[in-house]
């Protein structure tokens, strides 16, 4: 025990005088006026891993990763080509499913236990479905219908029963033999604010219950779904995105409002009351992408590489790491890719030396211009 105690201080101290030696190194490129080498040196360390970083993924994927969480963004799911892996923060589990092809999509339930996929028919007419347990080895199923790769689909909180949208009707398929579509819904409950346009669905879990964005062009409303006797409740309108950024597993938050006047509303839901929606805080387009944070109306958001963490009471605070693509889960942590397409997990506790580059980093990117 000792020994190993011993070992781990002497990995501390190198740690150190590595991070304390670039800086010096740093400095002295500073110190020769040579601006843009040292903005290289800085703008790579700041892309790369740290030393308590964890490699969530060393691939290095053809086609985008796809990124799904549960309701409590303990649990992530990603895609890489045409492996699905699952893997539960909280807990050492990790599990991995590899298709045929690439999935175009997938949509985890509330716990994040079971995902539709989409995957494209080769003849580009649309996307078939299917639903697999991400823990559990259960046979996957595969559904006989087809439907739009641009629209969102569902699965139930218990793996039950999957939902879909068809000519802008809500259907319900329970996975089960023989393979019977059930219309829930009619297209007709639902306001089609361009009449012209063909409406985009999306389709979100919130426990048992469902969030429905249905619009297009920038505006959607948000409607509720109730599984349990398939109700459906508008909840807002003038929605921007189609997009649902989870908190703490009891709330969630999305976009609203026009151009050059933003809203951040937040959605609170229990297992199957109505949710209710706030009527939101302004925001710029600095904070369109709002990762709730564990502390109230705290967010991390990013733009053009640099992540910071913002809210309606506190100054703006950017963290020493550069990401074009990250997302925020659970206990505050950050899953971002590094410059070398690896997946990375980190924490938003810095050392010293991290806010010494971050600041070296902003000097010469000044002087350097």
């Amino acid at each position: 025990m000792r020994k190993r105690l011993i070992i781990f201080l002497l990995f501390l101290i190198s740690c150190e005088n590595k991070n304390e030696a670039i800086v010096k190194d740093i400095d002295t490129l500073i110190e020769d006026e040579k601006f843009s080498l040292a903005q290289d040196k800085i703008k790579s360390k700041l892309e790369g891993k740290r030393t308590s970083d964890e490699i969530l993924s060393n691939k290095k994927p053809t086609n985008a990763r796809i990124i799904e969480v549960s309701n409590d963004r303990n649990r992530v799911v990603w895609t890489e080509d045409k492996q699905i892996t699952f893997r539960d923060l909280a807990n050492p589990l990790s599990k991995s499913l590899t298709f045929p092809d690439v999935p175009e999509m997938i949509s985890v339930s509330s716990e994040a236990e079971y995902a539709i996929v989409l995957f494209k028919l080769s003849n580009g007419a649309g996307c078939r479905m299917v639903n697999v347990s991400l823990i559990e080895p259960k046979p996957s199923y595969l559904s006989d219908t087809y439907v739009s790769c641009k629209n969102r689909s569902a699965v139930s909180s218990d793996g039950s029963s999957i939902y879909y949208f068809i000519n802008e009707n809500l259907y319900e398929e329970t996975l089960k033999d023989p393979k019977k579509p059930k219309l829930l819904v009619t297209k007709e409950r639902f306001e089609s604010i361009y009449p012209n346009v063909k409406n985009r669905t999306h389709i979100f879990s919130i426990a048992k219950t469902f969030l429905i964005f249905f619009g297009n062009a920038g505006v959607y409303n948000l409607y509720w779904f109730n599984p349990k006797d398939s109700s459906i409740t508008k909840l807002a309108s003038e929605i921007i995105t189609p997009k649902l950024y989870y908190g703490n597993g009891k709330n969630a938050f999305v976009l609203s409002g026009v151009v050059g006047s933003l809203l951040l509303r937040e959605i609170k839901y229990t297992s199957y009351g109505e949710p209710t929606i706030s009527k939101g805080v302004p925001i710029t387009y600095n904070e369109i992408n709002p990762f709730p944070t564990t502390k109230a109306n705290e967010f991390i958001s990013g733009k053009s590489g640099s992540i910071y963490k913002w809210g309606t009471s506190i100054q703006k605070k950017i963290y020493p790491i550069i990401a074009d693509k990250f997302w925020v889960v659970a206990r505050d942590y950050i899953i971002y890719e590094n410059n070398a397409k690896e997946l990375i997990l980190t924490s938003t506790e810095f050392s010293p030396e991290d806010w010494k580059l971050l600041d070296l980093y902003k000097q010469v990117k000044q002087k350097s211009k």
